[in-house]
């Protein structure tokens, strides 16, 4: 529906009509910008509908036992003669390898990260020719295809919501597939249990955040640094103490053989970071420069934003139809001129159509809202400036996706060494600005675009920066 309203504002733009002999519309009137809303509309509850069918398609095949995958390690696909389609045949190169990982972590009591690091180390690959990672190889450890069963219906959405859409368990679909196991059931389930009795869901630790997050890199492959922590008890008091790192993220995902930890300890390179911000921030030409670079972005997305107003009157037009059409069928129902299966199969469809509008209908309103508002630039560059200028006590009280917002929002880069010192920091600043007395201590600086959006409370508090993207 949006991609409607895109097209008949860029033709208005443009000062473009769209005339259709066939369907007698013409975008240069009322009546025919409704009509291609209308159209639109009905587009998009068809493609809802058919979504809907091709997911029944889906379940029925892989309830039978066909398997609903691609190419997976381990397996190649094969057409059938008999059946025109492609069945899961065994690749025994690739096999040896999947029984190698289960065997590394049931019987030789091997991690993932071990594991993943002796499959490089051999110059394994997975079938996309890439290393192996530590997630790459959990997976094969909870596939079910491996011990010879099918999986559907695990993940909803995935396109969108990817794996945080995981579906409630009694939706997925698991049944014997027709094809050949490489993994006994018996040491498959092995597997799985002992997977299930590492698992845990951490909450979020204690002892402080990582704000830099993003911004460091790998001295070695150029990779962003990741956030790890450690644990240990001191020898006096016997309390747990944290510990924070960054490490490097290639080594984190496919083990030594890749790259190494360059781990530094992050309080040292967050207070080199704090220290020389401090500094450049004390002075007044850099502060008004900032704030001011902000608005300006600021000012030209919001005088650009596309001036559409969306037709919620249609949306709830058709709305309003769909519920008398599900009135007419209970009515044809009461008087037995329809059984309830049928009732239930065009019920189920109709609610979904109603679902999808009420989403458009949100949509639509939050659009509309947002245009309407005009912010106040003077206060926020106000505030903006009071942030920087009070650049440590904020940093204290910002919550934690605030800090790294804003780190983002002054530094590109942070290039550390071998030997877990700070190498160059590259700010987001005008040269022209920093004092030579700073330029002598870390980092290059120069002054790309800003584009941010910022939302702030009274007393010093950050509860939220957040980047936009073009």
């Amino acid at each position: 529906m949006r991609d409607v309203f895109n097209i008949i504002h860029e033709f208005k733009e443009h000062d473009v009509g769209y005339k259709s002999i066939s369907e007698n519309i013409d975008t240069s009137n009322a009546s025919g910008e409704v009509l291609v809303t209308m159209f639109g509309l009905i587009g998009s509850i068809e493609r809802q509908t058919l979504i809907s069918n091709v997911k029944l398609s889906m379940n029925a095949k892989a309830r039978s036992g066909e398997a609903i995958t691609g190419r997976v390690l381990g397996y190649k696909l094969s057409l059938n003669p008999l059946t025109q389609k492609n069945d899961l045949v065994i690749d025994e190169n690739e096999a040896n390898i999947v029984r190698e990982i289960f065997d590394l972590y049931l019987n030789h009591n091997k991690g993932l990260k071990a594991i993943t690091t002796v499959l490089n180390k051999k110059g394994y690959r997975t079938i996309n020719q890439k290393p192996f990672s530590v997630y790459g190889v959990k997976y094969i450890l909870n596939n079910p295809v491996y011990k010879g069963y099918v999986r559907f219906n695990n993940h909803q959405n995935w396109a969108v919501q990817r794996r945080s859409g995981k579906s409630d368990k009694n939706d997925v679909i698991l049944v014997k597939g027709k094809h050949e196991a490489i993994i006994s059931e018996e040491v498959f389930d092995k597997v799985h249990e002992k997977l299930a009795s590492k698992s845990f869901k951490p909450g979020r630790p204690i002892g402080g955040d990582f704000y830099l997050r993003g911004l460091i890199k790998c001295p070695e492959c150029g990779n962003n640094m990741v956030c790890r922590r450690t644990y240990y008890k001191t020898k006096k008091s016997k309390e747990r103490t944290i510990k924070r790192y960054y490490i490097c993220s290639l080594f984190n995902r496919s083990g030594s053989s890749a790259c190494h930890s360059n781990s530094i300890n992050a309080e040292v390179v967050e207070r080199v970071i704090n220290v020389h911000l401090n500094r450049i921030l004390s002075q007044p030409d850099i502060i008004k420069q900032i704030a001011s670079n902000v608005i300006e972005e600021l000012k030209q997305k919001h005088s650009n934003q596309t001036e559409i107003k969306y037709d919620i009157d249609s949306l709830e037009k058709q709305k309003a139809k769909l519920k008398t059409q599900q009135e007419r069928l209970l009515e044809l129902f009461l008087d037995d001129q329809m059984d309830s299966e049928m009732l239930k199969a065009k019920q189920s469809q109709m609610n979904q159509q109603l679902e999808v509008l009420d989403q458009q209908i949100k949509e639509a309103q939050q659009a509309n809202q947002s245009q309407d508002e005009i912010p106040n630039f003077d206060k926020l560059k106000g505030r903006l400036i009071l942030m920087i200028t009070r650049f440590s006590v904020y940093l204290r009280k910002a919550t934690p996706e605030a800090k790294n917002q804003l780190m983002k929002m002054l530094i590109d880069s942070i290039e550390i060494t071998t030997d877990k010192q700070v190498k160059l920091v590259r700010y987001k600043i005008d040269e022209s600005l920093i004092p030579q007395s700073l330029k002598k201590d870390w980092g290059s600086f120069f002054m790309p675009k800003f584009q941010f959006e910022i939302y702030g409370q009274n007393d010093y508090f950050i509860d939220q920066i957040t980047t936009f993207t073009t």
